[in-house]
């Protein structure tokens, strides 16, 4: 047990002796991988800039419109600044820019950060350059906002369409209820007897009664159970002849809410032509300007990017570091499997 405990310290002595002895070997290693990562570093890899710009988003529960109120369909604020990463935005950029990449590279180089609970956030990119990421950095955001914009402008004219439709059929047939009971009213009028014959006592009139005891010679008081006829308004004749007005009123009150209907849905039609015109050749000219814009002010983006004069990657520093401690152990590594040999060798 002594034994085997002495040879092994002797082996490791004479190892430790050996790569010692063969230090201008591992040196060489070192140099050597050192410069070729030097050279990589210095002269292969490509430099990395990075360019971002800073802007707030507050979506709200619903925006008022002249059309009425349009409500968002959510309050995450990722489902809007992704969209910054669709293929709509990406493909503008590429083609306002003339840059030589797929819309996959681009995308993978554009960094989101919205921290939650949080109306800050922060889009970022990368390129060879600092002014090549500033470039792109700000047409991509100006395309994405035209884009957002225009996708919720699309979805609230749909909306509003689906509304004001359900509206104006509603309306339809609402007149068409209205104008049959009018209609019946009518006829119910025409055969009611506008005054009714009533039997009274001629003493409910002291007047009538009065004089026709004056002219019959007689004693008021002898009239007390005598009997006239007297002409009345029939009051179911006037109630018809109310609820005729009130349906008059009630038609013409329907007719100007399915008259503004019809004006929204003629109006939301334009706006829906020219949104066709927009997806085909970007022509804006048949929309109006302003109108169901409703992500207006909830996305605001500073109008310059920032860029740092510095490349973020390669680390050129840490990398040399790693290129020294490689070489160094790669150095080692060699002189070892010499001594190793040798001793197998001898063996």
């Amino acid at each position: 047990m002594e034994e085997n405990r002495y040879k092994d310290k002797i082996s490791i002595k004479k190892i430790v002796n050996s790569l010692v002895k063969d230090w201008r070997l591992i040196f060489s290693i070192t140099i050597i991988v050192t410069m070729l990562g030097g050279g990589y570093i210095f002269v292969i890899a490509d430099s990395i800039y990075e360019s971002k710009i800073e802007g707030i988003i507050s979506i709200p529960e619903k925006v008022g419109t002249k059309y009425g109120d349009y409500i968002f369909s959510s309050n995450n604020s990722m489902d809007y600044l992704s969209v910054i990463k669709s293929s709509k935005v990406l493909n503008e950029t590429i083609e306002r820019l003339d840059l030589e990449m797929t819309a996959k590279s681009l995308e993978e180089r554009i960094i989101i950060i919205n921290s939650e609970n949080s109306s800050l956030f922060s889009f970022s990119i990368t390129a060879n350059t600092a002014s090549e990421a500033k470039e792109i950095l700000e047409v991509l955001v100006e395309c994405f906002l035209e884009e957002l914009k225009m996708i919720y402008k699309e979805k609230a004219i749909e909306y509003f369409t689906r509304v004001y439709f359900v509206e104006f059929e509603s309306y339809q047939e609402n007149e068409i209820r209205l104008k049959e009971k009018l209609k019946n009213t009518e006829n119910i009028l025409m055969k009611t007897e506008p005054v009714v014959l009533l039997n009274k006592l001629v003493l409910n009139d002291s007047i009538y009664a009065a004089k026709l005891a004056s002219e019959r010679g007689i004693n008021i008081s002898d009239l007390s159970g005598e009997l006239m006829l007297e002409e009345e308004i029939n009051p179911h004749y006037e109630e018809l002849q109310g609820e005729i007005i009130n349906l008059e009123q009630q038609l013409n009150d329907l007719r100007l809410s399915k008259e503004q209907t019809k004006r929204y849905l003629y109006e939301l039609n334009i706006e829906k032509q020219g949104m066709v015109l927009y997806k085909k050749n970007k022509d804006v000219s048949q929309m109006t300007e302003g109108l169901l814009e409703v992500m207006e002010s909830n996305v605001l983006v500073n109008d310059n990017a920032t860029f740092s004069e510095n490349p973020i990657a390669p680390n050129k520093k840490l990398l040399m570091i790693i290129s020294i401690l490689l070489g160094s152990m790669t150095g080692v590594f060699v002189a070892f499997l010499k001594v190793y040999w040798k001793n197998e060798m001898q063996e």
